[in-house]
């Protein structure tokens, strides 16, 4: 077991971009700045009176905040004690934390990183490399070294699909409509990407947010892409002009993140515990346009140079 008693270990591989928020009760179990993310879990903050971690309860030994995350290779949770006493005082050495896969069995032992909170108290984050991915379900331990046992187990969302409808033409503006099927709800974290080539330089990759809640469709959800401004908008990343640049389209990807049904409760089952551990799981789906749509948006009718 490594531990870092003075410098936190900075998570990696887990962009800024599309990390949930926690509300400020729960943040610090991230050393990190985190974006605005999720209004369900900003339920959390007004529930947070909920976690109260000293509670005179000697069957309750450690809170959990953390989540899994189908983007990252390595994932955290923030493991504090219920209280401290002399004779078991807060030291990873006293600790083990582990996971295991319920349907392959597979164990991990995780790492650790003492850190401090906001309000002063230590707190250890805990880390594992470990990639997961849809429909897996994980059992999380918290074990004393007298044998108290917290645990806790989450669920990551089963895969979906989605359809692109045709594109349409409002105006001067040119439209198309993504499909999320089995969602119940508007997908977080909604993002296009588009992959150009202006011609005489290599291929980039311009991801924009889609900015758009979309609508319920039975029982899917639709999101709508504005491709014409979108080109505007990638020029301008560029640094291109939006009129007289010569642009090639190369595909068109769009993602999304799903939660699991554990972001909708102030806290999930801990036995022996308190916290939340919860899931994120990440769908994409790539397409091209056709030769006229992308003349009549704007593109050059060609695949020169494209990756």
């Amino acid at each position: 077991m490594i531990t870092n008693q003075h410098q936190p270990i900075v998570p990696p591989n887990l962009p800024n971009s599309h990390t949930p928020k926690l509300p400020h009760t729960l943040s610090p179990f991230l050393p990190f700045p985190l974006p605005l993310f999720l209004s369900l879990f900003l339920f959390l903050a007004a529930c947070s009176s909920d976690f109260d971690p000293i509670v005179d309860n000697d069957n309750e030994f450690f809170s959990i905040y953390g989540y899994l995350d189908t983007r990252s290779d390595t994932q955290f949770v923030r493991i504090s004690p219920v209280r401290e006493t002399a004779a078991l005082p807060l030291e990873a050495g006293n600790v083990v934390v582990s996971s295991r896969n319920e349907a392959t069995g597979d164990e991990v032992v995780w790492q650790d990183s003492l850190v401090q909170l906001d309000d002063g108290t230590n707190g250890f984050l805990y880390y594992a490399p470990m990639a997961v991915t849809h429909s897996e379900r994980f059992q999380l331990s918290i074990r004393r070294n007298d044998g108290a046992t917290t645990e806790t187990r989450v669920t990551l969302p089963d895969p979906t699909t989605a359809a692109t409808d045709s594109v349409r033409r409002f105006l001067d503006e040119y439209e198309q409509i993504v499909i999320w099927n089995d969602f119940a709800e508007t997908p977080h974290n909604a993002t296009v990407q588009y992959t150009v080539v202006i011609p005489g330089n290599d291929p980039a990759t311009i991801t924009l947010p889609i900015g758009d809640d979309g609508e319920a469709v039975d029982d899917a959800w639709a999101l709508h892409i504005p491709l014409s401004r979108n080109r505007n908008e990638v020029l301008s990343r560029l640094n291109r002009p939006v009129q007289g640049t010569n642009i090639i389209l190369c595909s068109v990807r769009m993602t999304v993140d799903e939660f699991g049904p554990e972001w909708k409760r102030p806290q999930t089952d801990v036995t022996n515990g308190f916290g939340f551990f919860g899931a994120v799981v990440h769908h994409s789906v790539s397409w091209t346009l056709t030769e006229d749509v992308r003349t009549e948006i704007g593109y050059l009718a060609t695949d020169e140079g494209c990756p």
